[in-house]
């Protein structure tokens, strides 16, 4: 569960813009947050690649160019994921780094698609 929590707030940060006021967990609908984690476990491959290339750079300029090229395919990655644009995703992001309550639903959501996930790859098997 610990490295769970940490992909999801590590997805969340990579793509952390400040906006608005966040809202509370009860608005967010459960299909929403579905999409939401599903994009953010899409975010979190492509942080897990791009983050070895960012810090071996030669210099800070090509460390620049990474980080725009990674944040073009993280919002790619974002934009293709059903049912969330990238507006709702940092939304959601943004709430869930200041609601304990929405974040402790996101983990949750998190640890069911794992538990969906693993079962399927031991039936596979």
């Amino acid at each position: 569960m610990r490295r769970a929590t940490g992909a999801i707030i590590m997805a969340l940060s990579f793509v952390y813009l400040p906006i608005g006021t966040p809202q509370a967990a009860e608005q967010y609908e459960q299909a929403k947050l579905e999409s939401f984690v599903n994009a953010a476990l899409a975010v979190n491959r492509l942080v897990e690649q791009w983050t070895p290339r960012i810090q071996g750079a030669q210099n800070e300029t090509e460390a620049t160019q990474l980080r725009e090229q990674a944040n073009h395919e993280l919002v790619a990655a974002i934009e293709q994921s059903n049912g969330i644009s990238v507006d709702e995703y940092r939304k959601i992001s943004q709430a869930a780094q200041s609601d304990p309550q929405l974040m402790a639903r996101i983990t949750e959501i998190f640890d069911q698609m794992q538990g969906k996930a693993q079962t399927g790859q031991s039936q596979t098997q």
